[in-house]
This record gives C-alpha cells, structure tokens and sequence, in this order.
C-alpha cells in the first residue's frame, strides 16, 4: 500500500515515466502500474482557475461531481449553449469562488422556473 501511495503522490507532481517508477514495482506487474497511473489522472483536480464571465442563461447543462481522494474540492462542470458566444463549450469553474457560487445558485433557479412538466 506504502508503494501505491507514493506512486500516486509521485504521478500528481508530474513525473509519471515508466523508467522511474519499474524500480518502485516489486510486488506489482507493469499492467497494474499503467492501471494505477490511468486511475490517478483521471481524478486529478481539473478546477485550479478562474474561468471566464459565464452568464446562467448561457449554459446548457450543469455538473457538479463530488470530491475524491485524489481532489479535496468538489468540481463544477458547465456546457454552454450553442447559441452563445462560448458555443457548446466546457468548462470547469473553481467551486470557492463567488462567483461560481452564484453561477450555480441562479442556475438552478432560472431551471427550476422553466422547467417544462409532463402530464
């Protein structure tokens, strides 16, 4: 487990090369190391800046994925529409900024009393 923990901690800083590493690997296979390296990327933090002036109205879909070991924040996902100036992009905004906070505040709201019910 020691082992595991410090290849996690070794690939976050960015040095993720193979030929560092096999001397690391007694006990596991290289299949496994490229398995835990896979695994470690994928839940790195993605949400570090400030994105750009996003209005509530711009933004088509909203995802909030929670936090990870690997992530002590939650991460803030937004799709904007194609009709705006962003067309259809992603982004990952920073969860502790105002900013952010209101985006997802007025977001919900604006959806809420729009959404259109079945009967």
């Amino acid at each position: 487990m020691a082992v595991t923990w410090f290849l996690m901690s070794f690939c976050l800083n960015g040095f993720c090369h193979l030929r560092h590493l096999s001397h690391l690997l007694v006990n596991q296979s290289i299949q496994q190391a490229h398995e835990d390296l896979a695994v470690t990327k994928a839940y790195k933090c993605r949400c570090t800046r400030k994105g750009p002036k996003i209005r509530y109205k711009d933004v088509q879909k909203l995802e909030i994925k929670p936090k990870h070991p690997f992530c002590q924040e939650k991460m803030i996902f937004v799709t904007m529409e194609n009709v705006s100036r962003f067309k259809g992009q992603e982004y990952c905004l920073h969860p502790r900024l105002q900013s952010t906070k209101n985006l997802v505040k007025w977001f919900r709201i604006w959806k809420d009393k729009h959404r259109v019910y079945e009967a």
